[in-house]
């Protein structure tokens, strides 16, 4: 199966959908590593300290290149 996607890349509305599409595999990494980060923090703490879980969310969204502010339209 294949599939031809088409952007006007003079469109804002069109860049931040090719944007989404070129980028999905890094928010589904991200989205993935993060759940993982709370899993962790879960099971290692009674509590979990939102700055760390924070800090550590927006250190997997850096490494993996996603700037969500152009991707959150």
């Amino acid at each position: 199966m294949k599939a031809i996607l088409e952007f006007n890349l003079d469109e804002r509305d069109e860049q931040i959908a090719h944007l989404r599409c070129v980028r999905n595999w890094e928010l589904a990494w991200a989205l993935h590593s993060v759940m993982e980060e709370i899993r962790k923090a879960a099971n290692e703490h009674e509590s979990i300290n939102p700055e760390t879980l924070f800090n550590a969310c927006n250190e997997i969204v850096a490494d993996n290149h996603l700037h969500l502010d152009e991707l959150v339209y």
